[in-house]
């Protein structure tokens, strides 16, 4: 979450030098983990408040400054701000009531004394701390109106340098609350203020991943890709206290370059991300997912080889986990299917073996039966009839899969994974020459899409589409071919699906001819 300042927090060219009495350090940090972080020293912050209060009310007037005295409300503001955060459950449920009210007293004082010492600064500072737990407790409307009084109030005094880590706030309180447009907008104009100020204290990096989140989000690929590039290479400036935030930005950079059609350099980020691995210390899932995604778009590029080597890299990962166990099943079957497309039946069947054992403690229903499908369609692409004993027999592994599956959860939608092994059964047929058995499979598969209502409506145009050339084509039941596409391509119609329906008008009059 981004933060508001912390005393001692940098303002840029015109106000970098912390007050005097201030901790030092920039501001701006996530909060430390619960359980890690050190639990604040009331006594004695009570204790520097008191004697704060003294000097000020020094005979003969006051020893300390104003903006020191401020200093010291202001650290009290903060320690209670950081010990809500880390308290605060999630919304809607209530804060505690001794931190939330703790809270409630240190920003009240800290802003009045700010406005009777005519601060605007110090101000500004206890609305954002104000703003910042009312967005992480969802009163979001509330949060954008305070931190736009916040820019106003800087502005009218003169002090734009202080206005970047309150446009921040904003620009992350709109993204919230789901308006993205205007987040981008503001969080832009963070990013500008801080540069034009030098604030160095600035998370100039963490503003960049917001602001290609919100990109993202208005389906602008192009600008959310610059953003988070630019956002990995902020976290590298950090240092190796950076690398696993660069390493989680990359991941869902390369997400965003595989959307845009850019598996070639989605590859490369990951690649890139695996190098550094371990610079960014052990962040063991962060890397595994890394490793999936890597073989993933690796096999999207038709690299199969490659891909199975990172497949079985991961799997090897795999083994000393005790949680996620489930992992296992879908790497192997994943893993079974690259080494097959690379050539490497020997090592593919293993994988298989491997990811149909591991489905019995940890099940994975829907890659195990998308690895079998797969191994069916290959051995007949390849074999022709003589490989449709063992594509059938691939089949059956995957109904009895689905069968368990329906078994152990009666409620399962396994319509899908019934009507997909009718489909690739009735492929297997037809590369057998065995038409009649091959257009009753591609009935069944017709029949089974039906449960899955609307969102069935695309594979089952496929299915028709492929019974159609079978009963037209390799049983020369043309007419019957032909009404049974005139039908589907009103069916399509009726559902939106212009592309599946202009396919089946094309083999129709393809028919005719």
């Amino acid at each position: 979450m981004f933060r508001p300042p912390r005393p001692g927090a940098g303002g840029g060219a015109r106000g970098g030098a912390a007050p005097r009495g201030a901790p030092p350090g920039g501001g701006g940090g996530p909060p430390p983990a619960a359980g890690t972080a050190r639990a604040v020293d009331w006594a004695a912050l009570d204790a520097a408040l008191a004697l704060a209060d003294e000097l000020a009310a020094a005979p003969g007037g006051p020893a300390l400054a104003d903006d020191d005295y401020l200093v010291v409300l202001q650290c009290r503001a903060y320690a209670a701000h950081h010990e809500l955060v880390l308290a605060l459950p999630e919304p809607p449920e209530e804060p505690p009531a001794e931190q939330a009210g703790r809270f409630a007293l240190a920003v009240t004082a800290y802003r009045e004394a700010a406005a009777a010492r005519g601060s605007v600064r110090r101000l500004t500072v206890a609305r954002q701390y104000a703003a910042d737990v009312a967005a992480r407790q969802g009163r979001i409307a509330e949060a954008a109106e305070e931190l736009r009084t916040v820019i106003a109030e800087l502005e009218q005094a003169g002090q734009p340098w202080h206005t970047p880590r309150a446009y921040g706030l904003l620009g992350q309180a709109l993204l919230q609350n789901g308006e993205q447009a205007e987040a981008v907008e503001v969080l832009h104009r963070a990013l500008a203020a801080a540069a034009r100020w030098a604030d160095e204290s600035y998370p100039f990096a963490a503003t960049y991943l917001m602001a290609g989140h919100a990109s993202a989000h208005l389906g602008d690929t192009g600008a959310a890709i610059r953003a988070l590039s630019e956002a990995a290479g902020r976290f590298d400036r950090k240092g190796p206290a950076g690398a696993g935030d660069a390493a989680r930005t990359r991941l869902q950079l390369a997400d965003l370059l595989s959307t845009a059609d850019r598996p070639a350099d989605a590859v490369a980020v990951l690649e890139s991300v695996l190098a550094d691995a371990a610079a960014a210390g052990p962040e063991d899932r962060l890397f595994a997912q890394a490793r999936l995604d890597l073989a993933r778009g690796l096999f999207t590029l038709d690299e199969y080889r490659d891909s199975a080597e990172e497949y079985l890299r991961l799997a090897t990962a795999l083994e000393g986990w005790t949680e996620d166990l489930h992992l296992r099943t879908m790497v192997a079957a994943e893993a079974a299917v690259a080494l097959a497309l690379a050539d490497r039946w020997e090592a593919a069947h293993a994988a298989r073996s491997r990811a149909l054992a591991a489905q019995e403690q940890w099940p994975q229903t829907g890659p195990v039966s998308a690895m079998l499908r797969q191994f069916a369609r290959l051995v007949v692409q390849q074999e022709g009839a003589d490989g449709l004993e063992q594509a059938l027999a691939r089949l059956a592994e995957a109904d009895a899969v689905r069968e368990r599956a329906e078994r152990a959860e009666p409620d399962t939608d396994a319509w899908y994974l019934r009507a997909s092994v009718h489909y690739e059964r009735a492929r297997a047929y037809a590369v057998a020459d065995r038409y009649e058995e091959a257009l009753t499979e591609a009935d069944l598969a017709i029949t089974a899409y039906e449960a899955g209502g609307e969102r069935a409506e695309t594979p089952r145009a496929e299915a028709v589409r492929l019974a159609a050339l079978i009963e037209g084509t390799d049983l020369g039941r043309t007419s019957a071919a032909r009404a049974r596409l005139a039908a589907a391509v009103e069916r399509c119609r009726e559902y939106g699906l212009e592309e599946a329906a202009e396919i089946l008008a094309d083999l129709r009059e393809r028919l005719a001819d």
